[in-house]
């Protein structure tokens, strides 16, 4: 079966069934190791074990297309884009490539392994490969002929089968009761006739989906328990990166908490979960994950970045500026980081401070609209004269708005200033009129509050 082991999506366990099944380091191989000297990314997707149990088929040297979407029913769009089918033999550890399936010019992937040799079951739908509405099983004979769509499709999508070891039997998912995809069976006959399809439903939780399905050859009650000795606090902090993804915020929570438990200096864990109480509003308790994750490891970058975000949110701006300096350090080219600097730095009115990150920043990525705002705002507005260019402040502001479609408040606003301290005040009272009205429109009561004097004195009412 997949697992996610040491985070290696390409792990997979393989072990003898019993009464008793343990997942342990020692049981499970990564795809990774095939041609690992490749430097290719490898996931190892849909992998089926040969029915003597020898060896293991799968996608490796892959890559896919995958899209979430908000139908909780098809809630992505998923489907390889890239692979070949590797075998791996339990005899002697060793992977290789299947002949005749392994040209990286096209994709071959979803490998199974036939009984007997005489039917061939796929799929078939308008579009893609997985989760699609209208898949529907076919079957064609091995050495050629035509395909008949078989008479156990249910109403909605039909997918993941697999034959039973005698050949007798087949297995797959559909929708048709459910959101969430659950397991019918068929009996396929001598002529590759399917019988009406049954669910399978003792075989899935309310609210949990089952795919993927694959038969064992053993008794009913051969397997009483599975259970594993390797899940560990990466385990549980990509879960919970998973479900952060995904938006929901108190699941990640509980997850980032659980991997915490296993290993409380997990900087990455600690980082993370920091992130996550700031965007559940809990800026105070962020702060202290921030805080506990650069004692676990003083040079972790993300740290160092994220408690200077929440120090300057709480107002505390020299200490803000230290923790910032130090990201800077760890990640120079890092524009976000120089970003939220400069902004520290322009609130202790350290303005040539400031414009010497804006102007870092730009020659990162010249396009940068915030970076040009600010450096404009400065260049035109700043107590320091010295640092004042007005030409230069109306250019950068102009780009900025350029860059944002004419559709940012604050960047307009900055160039109704630019325009005024350069003289030209019809165009500064457009711009100032343009930004206000703009923030009216989008609900900013707060910027209209705040700019609408600033307005008034540059139109000279």
């Amino acid at each position: 079966m997949d697992v996610d082991y040491a985070n290696d999506k390409a792990s997979y366990a393989i072990l003898n069934v019993s009464q008793e099944m343990i997942l342990e380091p020692s049981k499970i191989i990564t795809w990774s190791d095939y041609r690992r000297e490749d430097g290719e990314i490898t996931l190892g997707l849909l992998s089926q074990v040969s029915p003597d149990g020898q060896h293991v088929a799968s996608t490796v040297k892959d890559d896919s297309v995958f899209v979430p979407r908000p139908d909780l029913t098809f809630s992505q769009l998923f489907f390889p884009i890239k692979g070949i089918v590797g075998i791996y033999s339990r005899e002697d550890g060793t992977f290789q490539a299947l002949p005749g399936a392994d040209d990286p010019r096209y994709v071959q992937s979803n490998p199974v392994w036939s009984p007997d040799g005489k039917w061939i079951v796929f799929c078939k739908a308008r579009t893609y490969m997985l989760l699609q509405p209208d898949s529907e099983l076919y079957i064609i004979p091995s050495d050629g002929g035509e395909a008949r769509r078989l008479r156990c499709n249910t109403c909605r999508m039909n997918s993941w089968h697999s034959w039973s070891p005698n050949g007798k039997w087949m297995v797959f998912s559909s929708k048709a009761f459910s959101p969430y995809t659950q397991l019918f069976i068929t009996h396929m006959d001598d002529a590759g006739n399917s019988s009406p399809p049954v669910l399978l439903a003792n075989f899935t939780e309310p609210g949990r989906a089952a795919n993927i399905p694959e038969f064992v050859c053993a008794a009913p009650g051969a397997i009483r328990q599975i259970s594993e000795r390797f899940i560990d606090d990466h385990s549980y902090a990509r879960q919970a990166t998973t479900s952060a993804k995904f938006g929901d915020l108190d699941r990640a929570e509980a997850s980032y908490r659980k991997a915490l438990a296993f290993n409380p200096k997990n900087a990455d864990a600690l980082c993370n979960l920091g992130t996550i109480l700031a965007m559940k509003g809990h800026t105070d308790q962020a702060v202290e994950c921030h805080r506990a994750a650069l004692q676990s490891a003083p040079e972790h970058f993300e740290s160092h970045y994220s408690l200077g975000v929440q120090l300057m949110n709480l107002g505390h701006a020299v200490e803000a500026i230290k923790c910032l300096e130090h990201a800077v350090r760890l990640s120079p080219d890092n524009v976000p980081a120089r970003y939220c600097l400069g902004s520290a730095l322009q609130v202790q009115q350290e303005f040539e401070q400031a414009l010497t990150q804006y102007t870092r920043i730009l020659e990162l990525d010249r396009d940068c609209s915030e970076a040009l705002a600010q450096a404009a705002l400065i260049r035109s507005t700043c107590p320091r004269r010295e640092l004042r260019d007005y030409d230069a402040a109306v250019a950068m502001a102009q780009r900025a708005c350029e860059l944002t479609q004419f559709g940012d408040p604050e960047s307009l606003a900055i160039l109704g200033r630019a325009y005024a301290q350069a003289g030209r005040r019809q165009e500064a009272i457009m711009a100032a009129r343009q930004a206000v009205e703009l923030a009216r429109r989008s609900g900013r009561a707060d910027f209209v509050r705040r700019f609408e004097r600033e307005f008034q004195a540059i139109s000279g009412n």
